[in-house]
């Protein structure tokens, strides 16, 4: 979380030098103003995409100019989740626009790996510029645990580590972030989404299985991915996946093995990871091409 939390902290810092000088700023002069949580309770997966919560807060009323409110981070003393090690807020001071009516407190979670109770915090109104503070003046947050299974576990970010095969040179430091369907959807528990980008930066998307397949008389856990499937684009030409034998292409299904620790993913294929360039039906040639592929946990 060390980059969340610089992030939160250039934003911050920021937003004060954008909106520090007060003088500057036309606040609300009308009356009847109110701002208040547009929720008194809200649930939110640990696994939440991109990370990121936007707790609403909202202006009734007629207002002519900014409202700048400021908020507080509470925890209940039974199961309370902690700032700065469960989840980072990027600013307490909010500015709301008069022609917005609404703002947000931005609060990155912290996907951990561990199976813990469902935890909750307070987001609470403290104090309001150009409103006064209305009836619903706290929205208590709760992260649902997603890590009772290995569905939930085996998502986040992990490191793409393996060889290049058009240089024989390790690849170059990348990241996967590996997601899921949410719950209640079809897909959930089984199908995943494996992001990336390659050397020139073009996004790739890969759909996978969570499956449990054979290996030397034991049940291993492993994610499967289908070869066929179109997983970015350039230009013109789709890029699609196949299995390589570093001359030729072929379909089939690509393993990658989960170990015990589930800190990593083993490449357990005999064929190696290609991305070939497409137009229509026509193969073009190799796009990227990998071998030795792991990932280990970010």
């Amino acid at each position: 979380m060390k980059l969340y939390k610089l992030f939160a902290i250039s934003v911050a810092m920021l937003a004060f030098t954008a909106c520090s000088d007060d003088d500057d700023v036309d606040y609300n002069s009308n009356g009847g103003v109110t701002v208040e949580m547009a929720e008194a309770a809200l649930t939110v997966d640990e696994n939440v995409d991109n990370g990121v919560l936007n707790v609403p807060i909202k202006v009734n009323g007629n207002p002519n100019g900014m409202v700048k409110v400021q908020v507080a981070i509470s925890t209940p003393p039974q199961g309370g989740a902690v700032e700065d090690s469960h989840f980072y807020v990027t600013d307490k001071t909010v500015f709301i626009p008069a022609d917005t009516k609404e703002g947000h407190v931005e609060i990155f979670i912290k996907d951990d790996r561990f199976k813990n109770p469902d935890h909750s915090f307070n987001v609470t109104l403290v104090s309001a510029e150009g409103a006064t503070i209305g009836g619903v003046k706290s929205t208590m947050v709760t992260i649902l645990d997603n890590d009772q299974t290995l569905y939930g576990r085996i998502q986040g970010t992990w490191r793409m580590n393996g060889f290049d095969g058009f240089t024989d040179g390790a690849l170059k430091e990348r990241r996967c972030v590996i997601s899921g369907v949410p719950s209640g959807m079809d897909g959930f528990g089984q199908t995943l989404f494996l992001d990336f980008s390659d050397d020139d930066g073009i996004a790739l998307r890969v759909e996978a299985k969570l499956v449990q397949v054979q290996l030397n008389g034991e049940t291993r856990d492993a994610i499967a991915m289908t070869c066929g499937q179109t997983i970015g684009t350039y230009s013109s030409y789709s890029l699609v996946l196949y299995g390589s034998d570093g001359g030729s292409i072929y379909g089939g299904t690509l393993y990658a093995l989960i170990n015990e620790d589930e800190s990593e993913l083993i490449w357990a294929s005999n064929l190696d990871f290609a991305v070939v360039a497409a137009l229509g039906t026509q193969i073009a040639g190799f796009w990227d091409y990998y071998y030795d592929l792991n990932w280990n946990r970010d």
